[in-house]
């Protein structure tokens, strides 16, 4: 069986983790990436273990984004962004600060459910008071006091 962890959505610099280094025990065979490693620019890559790696035919990985020039290019300056600013370290700061401030949150405002994520990509979830299941339509709603009274907390 081979384990194989998407990366599209998930960026290091976000979450404060490196790309294969997710916190899910056992270490992927094979990890795709796309998105935020080209700072918007279309590129996509797989990861993986060499036996894996080298079993596929020449060409066979190629895709959509295959990897131009310019994007390659921009791969790297993201890279290099990512490490000579430390966003990561700014991440576990963001992370820090701004979950005992959301935890409070969920304590004192019934409408908010799991406070979830890892660095700067953090997520509350907004429920039913009554019921505990997710509320969507209070995603819809500007929050103010008029109109989500179970969000003036």
């Amino acid at each position: 069986m081979v384990f194989i962890v998407e990366k599209v959505w998930f960026d290091e610099a976000l979450t404060c983790r490196p790309r294969v280094e997710i916190g899910i025990p056992p270490t992927p065979d094979l990890v795709t990436t796309a998105k935020g490693i080209a700072g918007g620019l279309p590129l996509a890559g797989v990861t993986g273990r060499a036996h894996l790696m080298n079993a596929v035919h020449p060409g066979g990985l190629g895709g959509t984004y295959g990897g131009n020039p310019v994007a390659c290019a921009a791969a790297l300056a993201s890279i290099t962004t990512m490490r000579e600013h430390d966003l990561a370290g700014a991440a576990r700061r963001i992370e820090a600060t701004a979950t005992p401030e959301l935890d409070a949150l969920a304590a004192r405002c019934p409408a908010v459910g799991q406070i979830r994520g890892r660095g700067a990509m953090l997520a509350l979830e907004l429920i039913d008071p009554a019921t505990g299941a997710p509320d969507p339509g209070l995603t819809t709603q500007s929050p103010t006091p008029a109109t989500t009274p179970e969000l003036s907390c």
